[in-house]
């Protein structure tokens, strides 16, 4: 590789990007068709109810890939619809490399103490392979991940003929233990499902620290107690 191709390579690793895009813009529908083996990220005009981001504001993250990649000043949004992260540059979307597979994202720039992790990896079933990302919720022998995803459907109003879109916000718990995936809701009877060689421990733990287990929240932690046993 000549010193010129190894400039551009590195370049191009760095700025995380596949194609330039158009700036993101909300209720408008991506065409990922690219040329020459590229995806450009771009809005057609087609006006859609909703957003296919999971949250619109850009947010900080820090990215971790293969080969030792590490970027901590990232400003991202997921894109559920199409299970993709992007970032902006300079007032321009790119979509991130698929080089990254581990997400740190910052609700609160001033605590990074508190994030939400996402990850790629996991090989669930026929539409979530190890290239989709997913928001690990807990992590270790019992594993709580959440599948973010938003479905276009058509729907009228009261007197009108006219055919609309909107997105259709969906997500799905699944447990990971004993390398065998399930899907899972949140309730108490499920978590004892999973815990029962230390639910007298978890139980106990759970009434001392008045928590629940009908919320997320609550489950992360006990799932996290439950790991350390």
């Amino acid at each position: 590789m000549t010193g010129m191709k190894q400039l551009i390579f590195c370049i191009s690793f760095f700025l995380l990007s596949l194609a330039v895009s158009a700036q993101a813009d909300d209720h408008k529908v991506i065409d990922r068709s690219g040329e020459n083996g590229t995806i450009m990220y771009f809005f057609q005009k087609e006006e859609i109810q909703g957003s296919q981001f999971l949250k619109d504001d850009w947010m900080k993250a820090a990215l971790y890939g293969d080969r030792g990649i590490k970027f901590e000043s990232a400003k991202v949004k997921f894109d559920s619809y199409n299970n993709k992260f992007v970032f902006d540059r300079h007032d321009t979307t790119y979509e991130l490399s698929s080089m990254i597979y581990t997400l740190y994202l910052y609700p609160n720039e001033d605590d990074t103490a508190k994030k939400i992790v996402f990850k790629k990896g996991y090989a669930i079933n026929n539409r979530i392979n190890a290239n989709k990302f997913l928001q690990v919720i807990a992590e270790g022998k019992l594993s709580l991940l959440k599948y973010y995803s938003k479905d276009l459907e058509e729907y009228t109003e009261y007197g009108n003929a006219t055919k609309f879109k909107r997105f259709k916000d969906m997500e799905q718990y699944y447990v990971l233990q004993n390398g065998q995936y399930s899907p899972i809701s949140i309730s108490p009877k499920n978590l004892e499902n999973q815990m029962q060689s230390k639910w007298t421990e978890v139980q106990a733990y759970m009434k001392k620290n008045n928590l629940s287990a009908k919320n997320e929240k609550d489950w992360a932690t006990l799932i996290s107690y439950y790991n350390s046993l």
